[in-house]
């Protein structure tokens, strides 16, 4: 099975991994009347004559929060008679082992508290041995309800979110949301959240440049705090905000080449220890990759670019990931003018652009990068705006990339897309928003490269989600949405109900 790892990458197109604000292990789990008597039990003198229990390993690492996952507990000295809680909760012994060698139980239901879990034997004489985060359970459903008429903050300007970060700004353990505000703003918006899944008034920050479409959080300078850095369209120009002892400095990036930049990802391309921009270019087709300073404001243009995608392709969003498998980041470029992507191979002897990969579907604009089949190798998939679908594309770790399966049917007009885990299982699910039909389509992976529709999604939003980010708002374990209304010039943070 296929389990997300942690990336060095930051791209518009999604996030490649869920943010938590808190660790799930201290997420406690619910105590009812007969785990608390069962503890009023086990208070009593242990039997220190006989042998303490020893727990070794366990036959499952994960299992829903439904319950119901059969396991075998393996060690010495168990006791017929002994009982199991995982996570807080008793599961169902079924045999003991004569020599007291294994247990096998069945696991108990913890609905809607996933995260990691101690395994605990108890032996009837009170002696106990523990397997500290021996389970994980994961959600059995991924579900959010109809958002409030009232979105959760407003007063970003009308016509104007169209992306979104998320990150700690102010360091007290709770998410917080940065906006770029498009053509009707100019701006930067700065969200306080509250740990709750409420956020504060918009804070405004100031470009002095036109558009404001495309925001990517990423430290620029080196110093372990966030920055931002956003695209500016109608400024040919990208705006790089370094943030610095509570201060936030725009600064202007502009370098000749560019042309009307809508797409933005990072990367350390060059091996030096900073991270780099790539820069799609509607107007000229062509794809800027920009060489950190190190401070985050001085960018140089790399050699032999701006890459030319061609005539009508119309790059968009970007992804960062090894396709390769050189331990170098390459890049993937989609396209909203074609029913294809490309590949820049980064090699270490200089970019390589590959011939365009054939998606056959209209407007393949959103690329996310993710093992999805679980065989070690980088794949992609496309949300294709024109279609209303989204594709999976296989890689073969060599930089080639073939359709994988046959489309997925998603909403109307989706433009990116988000590869991250919504059920805590390990394995990468896909999150479409759709603008075009006001609704969000969660694809759960099976870890095979294919994907099934979450029960009773498409989950409806606000007029507008040409964007959405994903993150645990208020603290409860499980993978929360935010989502623009761009027309209104709002964003909702929609809570998982998930069990």
């Amino acid at each position: 099975m296929h389990r997300l790892t942690s990336r060095l990458l930051v791209g518009l197109a999604g996030v490649s991994a869920i943010v938590l604000a808190c660790d799930q292990a201290d997420i406690p789990p619910p105590t009812t009347t007969e785990d608390l008597a069962a503890a009023a039990d086990l208070t009593e003198s242990a039997d220190l004559s006989k042998p303490a229990p020893v727990l070794a390993s366990v036959s499952a690492k994960l299992g829903p929060t439904v319950g119901g996952t059969t396991m075998t507990i393996s060690g010495t000295f168990f006791q017929q008679g002994a009982t199991v809680s995982i996570g807080g909760k008793y599961a169902t012994v079924s045999t003991v082992a004569t020599d007291g060698s294994s247990i096998t139980v069945t696991t108990g239901a913890r609905l809607g508290v996933p995260g990691d879990a101690d395994v605990v034997v108890t032996n009837p004489d009170g002696q106990t041995a523990t397997l500290p985060k021996g389970f994980r359970y994961y959600l059995s459903t991924v579900s959010f309800p109809v958002p409030a008429a009232q979105p959760t903050v407003a007063g970003l300007p009308a016509s104007g979110p169209r992306s979104l970060a998320i990150l700690d700004v102010n360091g007290d353990q709770n998410l917080d949301i940065v906006s770029a505000n498009g053509a009707g703003g100019n701006n930067v918006s700065v969200m306080l959240g509250d740990g709750g899944g409420g956020l504060a008034t918009p804070t405004n920050i100031a470009l002095g440049q036109n558009g404001a479409q495309t925001l990517i959080a990423v430290d620029l300078n080196k110093d372990s705090v966030l920055d931002y850095a956003v695209t500016n369209p109608a400024s040919n120009s990208v705006s790089a905000l370094i943030r610095m002892g509570g201060i936030t400095t725009p600064n202007t990036v502009v370098t000749g080449t560019l042309s009307q930049p809508t797409g933005i990802a990072a990367a350390d391309l060059d091996n030096d220890g900073d991270m780099d921009l790539v820069i799609t270019n509607a107007t000229t087709s062509t794809v800027s990759v920009l060489l950190n300073s190190g401070a985050g404001t001085v960018y140089t243009v790399a050699v032999g670019s701006p890459f030319a995608m061609g005539a009508g392709f119309a790059p968009y969003h970007l992804a960062i990931g090894d396709l390769d498998k050189d331990n170098r980041p390459d890049i993937v470029v989609g396209s909203s003018g074609t029913s294809t992507i490309r590949v820049i191979l980064n090699k270490a002897a200089g970019y390589q652009l590959q011939a365009a990969t054939t998606v056959g579907q209209i407007a393949p604009a959103g690329v996310v990068v993710g093992d999805f089949d679980g065989d070690g190798n980088a794949d992609v998939a496309t949300a294709n705006r024109t279609a209303g679908s989204v594709s999976i594309l296989k890689g073969n770790g060599a930089g080639v990339l073939t359709v994988l399966g046959t489309p997925i049917t998603v909403g109307t007009s989706p433009d990116m897309l988000v590869a991250t885990d919504m059920n805590l299982d390990g394995v990468a699910d896909l999150v479409v928003p759709s603008s075009g039909s006001a609704n969000i389509h969660v694809l759960v992976g099976k870890g095979d490269g294919s994907f099934a529709p979450a029960r009773a999604t498409p989950f409806v939003t606000g007029a507008g989600p040409f964007a959405c980010a994903v993150g645990d708002f208020n603290k409860d374990g499980r993978p929360d949405l935010a989502v623009t209304r761009y027309q209104l010039g709002a964003i909702d943070i929609i809570p998982s109900d998930g069990q």
